[in-house]
């Protein structure tokens, strides 16, 4: 279905690729593979587009190039849904630490996402982070005038002031940075959620523009320590302190940047989406399996908070931490 489809739309004579037949197709040496839309974190296709080519042009290897239809289109409805067409190179090429393959890509894109930076979450400040916070604030209050909670909402509410405490200790820590510094470094091609998984689990890297955003460049380096301090994934301190020394030999991290990292650190992401993913849910719920999720992310908030009492010893020793922490 899908290979009369690229040809009609795209002008792409492909084959199935049979080692991926869920929904790879094979171009000549690229694999090709049909993106939702409503996945990009980034809405302007043809800005994004030019993003790719930008860093492409640069010299950025892995990237998924975004294919325009006939109509030069980059947005194109397969059964009555949005979607975008990626090409991803087989070529092989040079291996390079994942920290310092980073931190290129950060130096590659600042130019390019400087021009996108406007409505950007860098520009935007804590303005989304505040907004967050006080939408589970009013789900809060909203429970507390009801006779009957839910095992979930009976939970939440009973630790929502401590994580919400977290969240507007965060949000004054980088509400007084940037009074204090103001955007004294620009902004990079970052990514939604930047882990060991994002570019890809088998061992060749895909940089999907997908998941790309534009902020500063210690969002990738906060999610890259939150997820695997989160996840149990490192085993030693010195992990932690590899990663950053690779990725500082590329790229300078510099003072601000260790405050940007702490900043978004001590927001208490994981909490917030768990509520957010519940709360916007329609109709019936699995409580077990949502109290599940919730009390797994209580349970390792505790070990995190250590972390972050090491890590504000160990790596913000030049940078002011919250009093609690010290």
């Amino acid at each position: 279905m899908l290979v009369p489809f690229i040809y009609e739309q795209y002008g792409l004579l492909c084959e199935q690729d049979e080692s991926n037949r869920s929904s790879g197709l094979l171009y000549g040496n690229d694999s090709l593979f049909l993106f939702l839309k409503n996945h990009f974190y980034l809405q302007d296709m043809r800005a994004l587009a030019g993003l790719t080519h930008s860093l492409r042009l640069q010299g950025e290897e892995d990237i998924a190039m975004m294919i325009p239809d006939l109509r030069g289109e980059y947005v194109t409805t397969f059964q009555g849904v949005p979607v975008v067409l990626l090409s991803v190179s087989n070529d092989s090429r040079k291996n390079v630490q994942m920290p310092e393959e980073l931190a290129g890509f950060h130096n590659r894109s600042t130019l390019a996402a400087a021009e996108q930076a406007e409505h950007s979450s860098y520009m935007n400040g804590t303005t989304y982070w505040a907004k967050r916070i006080d939408d589970l604030r009013n789900q809060y209050y909203q429970s507390l005038r009801q006779e009957q909670l839910s095992p979930f909402k009976a939970r939440f509410m009973s630790v929502f002031p401590y994580f919400s405490g977290l969240a507007e200790n965060a949000i004054q820590y980088m509400t007084d940075l940037r009074i204090d510094k103001g955007l004294i470094e620009p902004p990079a091609v970052c990514h939604y959620r930047f882990s060991n998984e994002t570019w890809g689990r088998s061992g060749k890297r895909v940089k999907n523009p997908a998941d790309w955003v534009i902020d500063h460049p210690s969002r990738d380096l906060a999610e890259w320590l939150r997820r695997s301090v989160w996840n149990g994934q490192i085993q030693t301190e010195q992990q932690l302190i590899d990663f950053l020394n690779q990725y500082h030999q590329e790229r300078e991290i510099t003072s601000h940047t260790k405050a940007m990292i702490y900043g978004r650190l001590l927001f208490p992401i994981p909490f917030i989406e768990i509520a957010e993913e519940y709360f916007a849910l329609d109709g019936e719920r699995d409580e077990e399996q949502w109290c599940g999720k919730l009390e797994a992310c209580i349970s390792r908030t505790e070990s995190y908070v250590a972390f972050l009492r090491w890590y504000s010893d160990r790596v913000f020793h030049d940078v002011k931490v919250v009093d609690w922490l010290s």
